[in-house]
């Protein structure tokens, strides 16, 4: 990108500054990036209150919108294949490719039960390193857990002890 120089008279001033500053965010995407991300946090009561004026002022355009996407099909593969490589990619860092990858190596089952349902992405909350796919129902007990294993293995001293039936 090559940012107008000054002697071009065709250019505004606000042109310019606005190619510099697309120049620096590119530089700096993750840097902004989380900046953006703890800013929203810390004031919540400031984006929900703009996000709630902006709604108010767009209610014709948003209600267009839902309306839009309440009929457009739920399996419309193109559409859906788009939302999920936005989730993987904003959520993860993933590309849709390792994603199928990961997919294929797991043979669409869960790492834990096996179960062939919908999976989910378990990441260590602290790294944020993916750890694999797992089903919802496997993913919330580790994370129930707070992803301790001497919390899940006195969880399963505890069923053990109790003459429970363990899950194989």
């Amino acid at each position: 990108m090559t940012i107008p120089q000054y002697p071009n008279k065709d250019v505004s001033r606000r042109e310019r500054q606005k190619a510099i500053n697309k120049k620096s965010y590119l530089k700096n995407r993750e840097k902004a990036i989380k900046d953006a991300r703890k800013w929203a946090v810390k004031n919540a009561d400031k984006v929900h209150k703009y996000q709630v004026e902006y709604r108010n002022l767009h209610k014709k355009e948003a209600r267009a919108w839902s309306k839009k996407m309440y009929h457009r099909k739920k399996t419309e593969v193109e559409f859906i294949r788009k939302k999920l490589k936005q989730h993987l990619q904003y959520n993860y860092g993933l590309s849709i490719e390792e994603y199928d990858k990961m997919m294929g190596e797991c043979n669409n089952s869960c790492l834990i039960c096996k179960k062939q349902v919908k999976l989910c992405i378990d990441h260590n909350h602290e790294t944020g390193k993916i750890r694999g796919l797992l089903c919802k129902k496997c993913n919330t007990m580790i994370g129930m857990a707070g992803d301790s294993i001497l919390l899940l293995q006195a969880a399963i001293g505890y069923l053990q002890s109790n003459n429970q039936e363990v899950a194989e």
